[in-house]
């Protein structure tokens, strides 16, 4: 079977680039990416504008990739996998573990560096002992906010969750694989759409809900196969007037949830169909599906220091847009030159057990 789907990737790849890169400009600007996009690089096509403003999002849809990708994977034929608890544990730990512990690292001492020049952190960013532990244990979901060190990994430590619950249901048949997720799936929604500020169970339920979304959308796509794709795209418009061009007046809560169960299960479904799916298997495309984790994980190192070396104070619009291609540039060739010296080598030998897979989602 093959392993590596292509829309996935090129999907994942979009989604890496729109965080990292436009949505976290906002620490560049101090928020004034979100307040006025129009001002920042690109800000003026609506696309990137909605980037601009509602760019988290788009962790969500990594989530539901994940969760795809991995039903698509470990549940082979649709029965109970049969990779090991070891095997699975080993294959997650090599896959994230290591360039999730160095960028907190080098965004520590990015962050010590603002402090060395400055005589405090940008914006209170937390680096204590407890911000330590925390990061370089995979636990940052027990304190999002405010942010620390590495500050992207808290998705990582959530998506861990996330893999840990799914391990136990594709242990089993597949009623039971089916109703847990769905089960999970509701819990996340309920969690999600109801809680009233960002608490811990805000940020557990946008993985879960993300992630088993992901897991039962691969287990009706045959379903959704043989809707028409201007059926499929016409929905997809319907629900994105809705959620995306003109967001419902609900809590942020809600609207990401509407996201996850609407928008991008129908982006994915989309980009599986012909001629879309053609469109995005080009080596470009799965060249940044490659490179996704390490872009993730990487540009707030970059953004922290650049960030120290301004005195950690906002940059203006017109500063941002000469300051863009070269954050874009570095950010890429950093994640190059990780994936081949630093992600692919440490897998190898992390992977003491035999690999059960190639796995291919962002963490």
């Amino acid at each position: 079977m093959q392993q590596r789907i292509a829309p996935v990737d090129a999907l994942r790849g979009v989604a890496s680039i729109g965080v990292a890169l436009i949505f976290h400009l906002r620490y560049l600007s101090g928020d004034l990416s979100i307040d006025h996009p129009e001002l920042m690089p690109l800000g003026w096509f609506l696309p990137i504008e909605r980037i601009y403003r509602h760019g988290d999002m788009l962790v969500e849809l990594f989530f539901v990739l994940s969760g795809f990708i991995f039903h698509h994977i470990y549940r082979q034929d649709d029965g109970p996998t049969r990779a090991s608890a070891a095997d699975f544990a080993s294959a997650r730990f090599a896959r994230l573990y290591p360039l999730m512990a160095l960028s907190t690292v080098l965004a520590g001492l990015a962050v010590y560096l603002g402090i060395g020049l400055t005589g405090h952190a940008y914006e209170d960013w937390g680096h204590a002992p407890a911000d330590w532990i925390r990061n370089l244990l995979g636990l940052q979901f027990l304190r999002v906010e405010p942010a620390s060190l590495n500050a992207p990994t808290w998705s990582v430590s959530v998506e861990l969750i996330c893999y840990a619950a799914f391990y136990v249901l594709a242990r089993q048949r597949s009623p039971l694989f089916y109703a847990g997720s769905a089960m999970l799936l509701l819990c996340g929604l309920y969690s999600l759409a109801w809680v009233l500020g960002p608490k811990l169970p805000w940020f557990i339920a946008r993985g879960v809900l993300g992630f088993f979304t992901g897991v039962l959308l691969y287990g009706v796509k045959e379903w959704f196969a043989r809707l028409p794709l201007v059926a499929l795209a016409a929905l997809l418009i319907a629900a994105g007037t809705l959620v995306w061009i003109d967001p419902w007046p609900l809590s942020r809560f809600a609207s990401n949830a509407l996201m996850t169960v609407m928008i991008w299960p129908l982006v994915l479904l989309v980009a599986l169909r012909a001629p879309v799916a053609r469109w995005l298997d080009n080596r470009v495309m799965m060249l940044l599906g490659d490179l996704s984790y390490s872009i993730y994980l990487l540009h707030m190192p970059i953004i922290l220091a650049i960030l120290a070396l301004h005195a950690n104070q906002p940059f203006s619009p017109q500063q941002i847009a000469w300051l863009w291609p070269p954050l874009v540039i570095a950010t890429l060739l950093l994640a190059w030159l990780s994936l081949h010296y630093i992600e692919m080598p440490l897998r190898r030998r992390l992977r003491i057990r035999r690999p059960v897979v190639k796995m291919t989602e962002l963490g």
